[in-house]
């Protein structure tokens, strides 16, 4: 499957079980989010082939860190799809933005709430329903969460405010 995402393929060591914290997650990850969303950037399509995983810091609209994949950037992406639960794949993700894209669809995902790293999520001008996750609750490193020009409806869970009374 990878070879078809990737075009050229990336040589994973499979010798480790293909769960999320790994290299393996990370890249399937990113390869769901792209067919997921629509993502147009060339970088994101590329047929070359990955000789380690992290290469996927220089496609455009993302950000890493040591650990991995740290930030997500579609502002003003053109984005078409709806958000994906694969992200749960990119364990060290710290921020994600999604703003300007009446395309993107759908909910929230729950799974959202097992990303423990996230410090900031905005997603704005887009045009998701439902919602919001309790499971955002979990986020205990959660700074800023902005869901602004959405069709999303219902009070803000009590799991959600519950955090920021325990900041110190």
């Amino acid at each position: 499957a990878l070879s078809w995402f990737l075009g050229a393929g990336v040589n994973i060591e499979l010798d480790k079980p293909c769960s999320w914290d790994t290299d393996f997650g990370m890249l399937f990850s990113l390869l769901i989010v792209r067919e997921s969303l629509g993502v147009l950037e060339t970088t994101w399509h590329t047929t070359v082939p990955l000789h380690y995983p992290l290469e996927v810091c220089n496609w455009k609209r993302i950000r890493c860190s040591e650990q991995g994949v740290s930030g997500l950037y579609f502002n003003s992406a053109k984005l078409n799809g709806t958000l994906p639960t694969e992200l749960v794949g990119l364990q060290q993700l710290q921020e994600f933005w999604a703003y300007s894209s009446p395309d993107l669809v759908g909910s929230i995902p729950t799974q959202l709430g097992q990303l423990t790293a996230l410090k900031k999520v905005q997603v704005q001008l887009t045009t998701l329903t439902g919602t919001i996750p309790t499971e955002l609750g979990q986020l205990s490193r959660l700074e800023t969460l902005t869901l602004y020009g959405t069709r999303l409806q219902g009070d803000m869970p009590d799991q959600v405010c519950a955090l920021r009374e325990e900041k110190p």
